[in-house]
């Protein structure tokens, strides 16, 4: 159950940092990325597991605290299998490089907007957002971009926001088809997607500070997601898609 009392709460931010090991593993894995050094090192990736599914409840815990919509999700399932899918790919190496997890209503395997956090040395990250949207779903976000502009630009383009976080570029030339445009903020009508980052570096991850930080990105990224899952939950009689 996620903790209740405002001192567990603290004591999960206060937990909430990078265990050295956890980055130590995944530089070796990279170096050693075949199937005989993984199995050769088995106990020390059940060690790391552990240690990102503890991490994993407190991201969890912590969305909760600001986001109740996502509900509460066990670890295990939100965190990435490491095992990567090599069928349709060019490169063949057997695992990821990094740790992953990522928490949204209806699960991980959800298009609704979510939370996504990234642990790999050098390239660690949090994320917030949409990332891949069936045509319909995307209509329907367009649709409330054209109907509530400023609730999205109050979003994204607030003070805070715009210095802490990046929206990614993922966005047409041109603007749809079938879409008014001329009105403030209608720029946004171009993307494909909306979800927004932030980098961490390893120092950041590995400090007692990394759950307050990360609860400060929850918190920045949480208005777009509210914007995003109210657009794509509408009633379809609201929309003639």
């Amino acid at each position: 159950m996620i903790p209740c009392t405002g001192c567990i709460k603290k004591n999960y931010i206060c937990a909430m940092k990078v265990d050295k090991l956890i980055f130590d593993y995944l530089r070796d894995l990279g170096n050693n990325n075949n199937r005989e050094w993984f199995n050769a090192n088995k106990n020390r990736y059940e060690e790391v597991k552990s240690h990102f599914e503890r991490l994993t409840e407190s991201f969890i815990s912590l969305i909760a605290e600001v986001d109740p919509s996502v509900g509460y999700h066990e670890a295990k399932d939100c965190i990435y299998r490491i095992y990567r899918d090599t069928r349709f790919s060019a490169d063949k190496t057997p695992y990821k490089t990094h740790m992953c997890c990522f928490a949204a209503k209806g699960g991980k395997k959800s298009n609704l907007p979510g939370y996504y956090l990234h642990i790999e040395p050098g390239k660690s990250c949090f994320g917030g957002g949409v990332y891949c949207l069936e045509p319909d779903e995307l209509k329907r976000i367009r649709r409330d971009i054209c109907t509530f502009p400023e609730v999205l630009i109050e979003a994204v383009e607030n003070d805070a926001f715009r210095r802490r976080m990046t929206l990614r570029e993922d966005k047409l030339k041109t603007f749809p088809k079938g879409f008014e445009t001329d009105f403030v903020g209608a720029e946004y009508l171009k993307y494909r997607r909306l979800s927004s980052y932030v980098e961490y570096t390893d120092e950041e991850c590995m400090s007692s500070e990394f759950g307050d930080k990360v609860k400060r990105d929850i918190s920045l990224a949480y208005p777009l997601n509210k914007f995003l899952l109210e657009a794509m939950e509408a009633p379809e009689e609201q929309y003639d898609l």
